[in-house]
């Protein structure tokens, strides 16, 4: 059964609004003790209708997908303790068996202490790092200097850091060119990605999912930029300055690497972007020029902006896991090796992947190649965040966040089929209260590291709407 709805809007019919005085950071573990009588007088779910989705698989023989009917929802009686939910259970189960239906029975799902080492050591990360950081808590409007320039790091209470350079506590500040043209809901995102891949030693994954149009590729460059001129000092008495970080990758679309290449020139000074050294590799260079340009890239720093295919062929190619096209030499062999170590292990320090949602398919070759990254500062981009499949976007939270949800069977075992057995057309009531349940608590486990935003920013932003209507008399010519 696939998932056609976004989370969040699951997220909407799940609940009830919440009241003005509610807490927009109650904990998770209040839904653990959720009862039937507090979800009682839920709005019944939006379901699709029955149409015709437009799909890009290419193994589908029409091309469209066929959603099912909406679920027969029946009504649920006042409930007030475990013993009534089950004995709505109860009651359903013999309907459904009289009525021919076989009840779909899934798996009990799995208990969070029980999860594997690497699912609870990624998720204890996280906690302890979303603690530090609260994005909602410092309005957009603070964190700034007197000129203007924004700063990635304010201290809770709005004010600048004012650290040396090198100490945990400097100030990372937007340029001021740069800071001018930030809207407040791009400030919020580029603080949002600045959390994740600035926390500890190794940083972390996140991603944007703004919708089209909220200008995520300005809070990337804005992002980048400022990462690669973040400063620190030598462990001598020199107190010598050097950059603490020297190189960042974006894969994107064949297509959209100019469009990338654009965009920086378009907000970034020559003098910004001759700093910045901007690479981009593209299908038109040999081999040999596409292994100059990555070592190239990785001894003097910078960004370089890739498609996806050439970066895959490069990669499988170095590791043995494709065959190398042509005529290889040991010399280009050497050259491919250095390259992977460029591209992977130990890799950029930082990697962008534009229009994310491509890595969707856990066997592809692309994730296939991805899978040899090693470091952890990945920042993913998409508008789309969530796919017609649950698979898919685990696929996808994975790879930002490697073990956050789990492996695969646990994230089918938690969210997939709780969620999924809730809306077959034969779903029982206790079978959508509960995929109501865990949308809501994968809602708020993605929630620190998922930043969504939809069009409301843009039309909160744009200028009211006026439509003229000119009557013009027709010309002889015309009128003829």
């Amino acid at each position: 059964m696939e998932v056609l709805a976004d989370i969040s809007d699951l997220l909407v019919d799940a609940l009830p609004p919440p009241t003005p005085a509610a807490d927009a950071a109650t904990p998770l573990g209040f839904l653990d003790d959720l009862m039937p009588s507090d979800v009682n007088d839920l709005p019944p779910p939006v379901y699709a209708q029955d149409e015709q989705v437009e799909i890009d698989d290419e193994d589908d023989d029409d091309g469209v997908e066929h959603v099912a009917e909406p679920p027969y929802i029946p009504e649920i009686a006042q409930w007030s303790s475990d013993d009534d939910f089950e004995e709505v259970e109860e009651e359903e189960t013999k309907s459904k068996n009289s009525k021919g239906r076989k009840k779909r029975r899934i798996a009990e799902i799995i208990d969070e202490e029980d999860l594997e080492e690497d699912t609870i050591l990624a998720r204890n990360e996280e906690q302890a790092r979303a603690k530090l950081f609260k994005a909602d808590e410092t309005p957009t409007s603070f964190g700034r200097t007197e000129d203007g320039r924004v700063c990635l790091n304010p201290l809770p209470d709005g004010t600048i850091p004012t650290g040396a350079v090198g100490a945990a506590d400097a100030p990372v500040l937007v340029d001021d060119y740069i800071s001018s043209k930030l809207k407040p809901h791009q400030v919020k995102g580029i603080r949002f990605l600045w959390s994740h891949i600035s926390s500890g030693p190794k940083g972390f994954g996140c991603i944007l999912a703004d919708f089209m149009g909220l200008g995520k590729t300005l809070q990337v460059i804005t992002t980048v930029h400022s990462f690669l001129n973040v400063m620190t000092v030598y462990d001598d008495d020199t107190s010598s300055e050097y950059a603490k970080y020297n190189t960042a990758l974006i894969l994107a679309p064949a297509i959209c690497v100019r469009n990338w290449e654009s965009e920086f020139t378009k907000w970034l000074s020559a003098r910004q972007l001759a700093r910045l050294q901007l690479t981009t590799l593209e299908a038109d260079k040999s081999i040999s020029d596409r292994l100059n340009a990555i070592l190239s890239w990785h001894n003097l720093g910078g960004v370089m902006v890739m498609g996806y295919e050439m970066y895959r062929n490069i990669v499988l190619q170095a590791t043995g896991e494709e065959k190398t096209r042509g005529k290889t030499t040991p010399d280009l062999q050497r050259r491919m090796k250095d390259a992977l170590a460029c591209l992977c292990a130990p890799g950029p320090d930082l990697i962008v992947l534009d229009e994310g949602h491509r890595i969707r398919d856990a066997k592809s070759k692309l994730v296939k190649a991805l899978s040899h990254v090693e470091t952890r500062r990945r920042i993913i981009l998409t508008g789309y965040p969530i796919q017609n499949h649950m698979k898919e976007y685990w696929t996808m939270v994975n790879f930002a966040r490697p073990n956050y949800l789990g492996t695969l069977q646990e994230f089918k075992n938690r969210f997939v089929d709780p969620i999924e057995n809730g809306q077959f057309e034969d779903s029982s009531a206790v079978d959508i209260v509960l995929s109501r349940k865990r949308t809501f608590i994968l809602t708020k486990e993605l929630s620190t590291l998922v930043l969504r935003r939809d069009a409301g920013y843009l039309h909160r932003q744009l200028p009211a709407k006026h439509e003229f209507v000119l009557l013009c008399k027709l010309s002889p010519l015309q009128s003829s």
